[in-house]
């Protein structure tokens, strides 16, 4: 199992550094996330192949858990900071470097002076204390994995927040990996100080779901940053920094929204320009005749949080009126013709009304008649 999984963890580290498309190793950001988990991927080979040629696990346990220790650590905060550099679009922030890298040397430095005081025959530990070390090593790597874990979970929050503000439709698939990746995280966070300590199958049980949620993660990442979802999360983060930049210089020369924002919004709704497929906030503002941060602000005032959700209500409205006008109509064609995808407008009617597209259609129909 050792070598199965040293082979498999250095085959996509090999892949990350050799493999990707041209373009990906043109782009800063993607090619710091695919090195650093590239390094992670390394340095579980590394592990694997130690355990593997020493039989560590044979010997015993705390052994075992020394060199885990020793590599797991360093590439846990590398596989985090390579999601972390995702969702901050390039720009790590030092105090994310900084947990990680005091643990790591925290963990490392106390095992390897332990080590060389036991070689120079200064110092003698018993077996009871080197388990206690480890113990305070797991503890830290949890404390350490749980701060990344929450890290990432409030930036995909924001990312989620700069999507629904930028794109009408919802993008559901685009960051549905990085929530499945928080909760791999977080398992990994909870368990792995216990279970690192395990023998038999427990342990080899355990370690097919860590090898799986690696390859699911490495394998997400990959797609993440080869496909057009990393450069449609780029868009909308760099409207919103756009946007934010625009709001404050309008503050500073007291340019508020103009008056004429509400009759130019109003015009735009009445020509039912919210139907449009794959609308975003800068083209209806462009449409408009609105900067994005007089659009933004009118939404605020209007009492939605964003772009979508505004978008959502005109076009659910629509559809309401569709489904009362036409009680033959088929529903998936009322959903087109309003701009909604099929899949989501079961859900998305049924917020805004209490009933489904199809109860409403039959009570306006039974209305009618």
């Amino acid at each position: 199992m050792q070598f199965a999984a040293m082979m498999l963890t250095l085959m996509m580290a090999m892949i990350l550094m050799t493999m990707l498309p041209a373009e990906v190793k043109d782009d800063r950001m993607a090619n710091r996330s695919r090195w650093w988990m590239a390094g992670a991927l390394l340095l579980l080979t590394v592990q694997f192949l130690l355990q593997y040629v020493l039989g560590l696990r044979q010997d015993g346990v705390v052994q075992a858990v020394t060199l885990n220790l020793i590599f797991f650590i360093p590439c846990s905060m590398l596989l985090s900071m390579s999601v972390l550099n995702l969702q901050q679009q390039g720009r790590t922030e030092r105090r994310d470097w900084a947990v990680g890298g005091a643990v790591t040397l925290c963990v490392s430095g106390s095992f390897a002076v332990l080590a060389l005081l036991i070689q120079n025959h200064a110092f003698t530990i018993s077996h009871g204390s080197l388990l206690r070390l480890e113990v305070a090593g797991s503890i830290a790597y949890a404390a350490m994995q749980l701060y990344y874990s929450l890290r990432i979970g409030r930036l995909l929050r924001r990312m989620e927040h700069t999507l629904d503000d930028y794109y009408a439709q919802e993008q559901p698939g685009l960051l549905s990996w990085m929530k499945v990746s928080i909760g791999g995280l977080l398992v990994m966070a909870l368990t792995v100080p216990a279970i690192i300590f395990a023998s038999g199958w427990p342990l080899a049980l355990y370690g097919v779901f860590f090898i799986m949620a690696i390859v699911y993660l490495w394998f997400s990442l990959v797609r993440y940053i080869i496909s057009s979802e990393g450069r449609r999360m780029a868009l909308a983060a760099t409207s919103s920094e756009a946007r934010q930049d625009e709001t404050t210089e309008n503050s500073r020369t007291a340019d508020t929204p103009n008056s004429q924002a509400e009759a130019k919004v109003e015009q735009w709704v009445a020509e039912k320009g919210y139907l449009q497929h794959g609308l975003t906030k800068p083209a209806a503002a462009e449409a408009m005749g609105l900067t994005e941060s007089q659009l933004s602000e009118w939404i605020r005032k209007a009492g939605y949080k964003t772009f979508r959700q505004w978008i959502n209500a005109l076009r659910i409205d629509e559809a309401s009126r569709q489904l009362k006008a036409h009680g033959d109509f088929n529903i998936g064609a009322i959903a087109d013709l309003c701009g909604i995808d099929r899949s989501h407008f079961h859900r998305l009617f049924r917020e805004h009304t209490g009933l489904t597209p199809a109860q409403y259609q039959k009570q306006a129909t039974d209305t009618t008649a």
